[in-house]
This record gives C-alpha cells, structure tokens and sequence, in this order.
C-alpha cells in the first residue's frame, strides 16, 4: 500500500506546470489547456517540452524502479497521480508520457515496439493521440503476445486510463477536428 501511494505522490508531480512558469506560460490556461509535454512543446517549444517529455517519463519510470518488486501495480498508481494531480486540484495531464516511462521500465522490448508505432502513425498524422493510443495498444499487444504477462493486468488498466483521458482527442478525430501537432 505504502508503495502505491508513494507511486502515485511521484506521478503527482507538475513538471509540465513547473517548467512551463520558467518559460513563461501557463499550459493549464493556454493552448490546449492540459498540463503535458505536447500543450508545452506548442507553447514553449521543442526544448521545454522535450523537457517535460523526459521528466514525465523519469517519473513513471523511477516509480517501477522503486517499488515494482512489491507490486506491479505501482505503474498505474503513477500514471494516476500524474492524471489526478493533487498538486493541480487533481486535473493533470493525459498520462502518454509517464505510461511511456513504465513501460520503458517494466518491458522494454514491447516499449520500442509501441514507440516504433507512435513515430510512424505521428510521421503519417501528425496526431499526437492517435499514435499515443497505438503505441499503447501496441505494447498490451506484445505483452499478450510475448510477455511479462505479470505486467499485462495494469498494463491493460492504463490503457483504459489513457482512453479515458484522451476522450475529448478521440471524439474530435471522430468529427474531423483534432488539430495536427507541429514537430
């Protein structure tokens, strides 16, 4: 329990919000309104968001480095804290980056296949959710194919968060009006 709740307190933290004060904006007013390496790459830049990018992954990462002898579950204990931030009166942002994190962590073979799918879908699209949510149903796919099965139960739950929070993304690509996302 001590190790869910302190996965979930890591992913609670706002690097968007907190990189994105030092660059002079606020993601959670502008663009997009999510707290994410994406909303901050637009409004800040390549280098800022990259930033964020690398920092959320940290996270999600350092979290299943820590405790994830304990329980497997401490992956989607992160990507919930960095979903349900307290820190950001529990808005934060859609969890790509931090899910990325855990993976690269929990299954790296499977991670490099769901991030081949996300280079090729965004290279293609130009949709940043669209090839967020095939990198991930990529990754469920290799570990239902391959293993660790032992990762496959919260990889699966993630995977729900993920659609969850990208529902506003997917409804807009079903109408034909979510925006491409600049390199």
């Amino acid at each position: 329990m001590i190790a869910l709740l302190l996965s979930f307190l890591i992913g609670a933290l706002p690097f968007a919000v907190w990189l994105s004060r030092l660059a002079g904006v606020d993601p959670r007013r502008d663009g997009s309104g999510n707290p994410g390496a994406t909303n901050v790459h637009r409004l800040a830049g390549p280098l800022w968001g990259g930033a964020v990018l690398l920092l959320d992954a940290g996270k999600g990462a350092l979290a299943v480095a820590l405790f994830s002898e304990q329980t497997v579950w401490v992956g989607l204990a992160v990507v919930c804290g960095h979903l349900f931030s307290p820190l950001l009166r529990f808005r934060g942002g859609k969890g790509v980056a931090t899910s990325a994190g855990v993976a690269l962590y929990a299954a790296p073979i499977a991670a490099s296949i769901g991030l081949a799918g996300f280079v090729l879908v965004y290279l293609v699209g130009r949709r940043v959710a669209a090839a967020s949510l095939l990198a991930w149903a990529l990754f469920v796919g290799w570990l239902i194919w391959r293993g660790p099965e032992l990762w496959l139960p919260p990889a699966v739950a993630i995977g729900l968060a993920l659609l969850w929070s990208h529902r506003h993304n997917l409804r807009r690509m079903r109408d034909g009006t979510e925006p491409p996302t600049p390199l």
